[in-house]
């Protein structure tokens, strides 16, 4: 069971902190926006797994600590873009 479903079901006493969340987001700041890329390191290998099992894209996996960094209406255009993609239009 992963950290994240075990703190949701009353088994883990304390969340992961943001930073732990987006460990593996590399954010670089211009002045009108931020590039957001996804870094695989081998140490996070069981959050993957986590994912996987929980047939949950990172994006979607990542949604409460990408809310908290950026806000609801940012997530919002996030999984608006990530439909368009993932439409093939």
């Amino acid at each position: 069971m992963c950290h994240r479903k075990a703190h949701f079901d009353g088994k883990a006493r304390f969340p992961k902190p943001l930073s732990c969340y987006l460990f593996l987001i590399r954010i670089a700041e211009y002045k009108r926006f931020d590039v957001v890329n996804y870094q695989e390191l081998d140490i996070c290998k069981p959050g993957r797994k986590c994912g996987a099992s929980e047939k949950l894209p990172l994006y979607k996996f990542l949604k409460e600590p990408l809310t908290a960094k950026y806000g609801a209406e940012w997530y919002k255009e996030l999984e608006i873009a990530a439909d368009y993609i993932l439409s093939g239009k």
